[in-house]
């Protein structure tokens, strides 16, 4: 008697779990990168503090954190559909950038690190995390900003809201953009494969 059991009842089932997990790494990579700025900051501050061991793990997860993400960014773009994308109406999301800059000057406000609970500290960062992975909010990423990339809000005729990302400057939106969808929310402009 040959008895299987499968977990999934159909290739797409599967191919429906293998994007949920996918798009959930992408996010918290993305995330991860949020953080990676802050982290840089108070390992500087570590460093003047002369709290040198802090200085070195905040330093190290920082650029892990970097790399780990422009890994996953390659690699997510190389593996998504490539589609047309017709843009009815933008708006820059750059603006909603000013509550991630501020959580980034935070550590400069204060005198000394050496002062800060760090299990404090840590679970402030695990609620942002856990906060802006879980939401749609999690679209400003500055090390893309340093790369040249714009965040726009943008809304498709049919009525869905998406966050394009785009290294172009929307001026006229009514043409269409060759995309992939990095997440559920989250379209990126691919141009001529960038």
């Amino acid at each position: 008697m040959n008895i299987e059991i499968s977990l999934f009842d159909d290739k797409e089932s599967l191919i429906a779990v293998i994007n949920r997990v996918t798009n959930t790494i992408v996010r918290l990579l993305w995330v991860g990168a949020l953080l990676a700025p802050v982290l840089m900051v108070y390992s500087i501050d570590a460093f003047l503090s002369k709290a040198f061991m802090l200085c070195i793990i905040l330093f190290i997860t920082s650029i892990f954190l970097i790399i780990s993400f422009l890994v996953i960014w390659k690699s997510s773009i190389n593996g998504k559909e490539r589609f047309s994308f017709q843009v009815a109406s933008a708006e820059t999301a750059d603006r909603e950038s000013l509550g991630f800059i501020f959580l980034y000057i935070l550590p400069l406000i204060r005198s000394s690190i050496v002062e800060i609970n760090l299990l404090i500290l840590a679970i402030i960062l695990i609620i942002f995390v856990i906060l802006t992975a879980t939401g749609y909010d999690y679209h400003f990423n500055p090390i893309m900003r340093l790369m040249g990339w714009h965040f726009y809000k943008v809304n498709t005729k049919e009525g869905v809201t998406y966050t394009f990302i785009t290294k172009e400057q929307l001026r006229n939106t009514v043409r269409d953009f060759r995309a992939i969808q990095l997440t559920e929310y989250v379209i990126l402009d691919i141009g001529d494969e960038q």
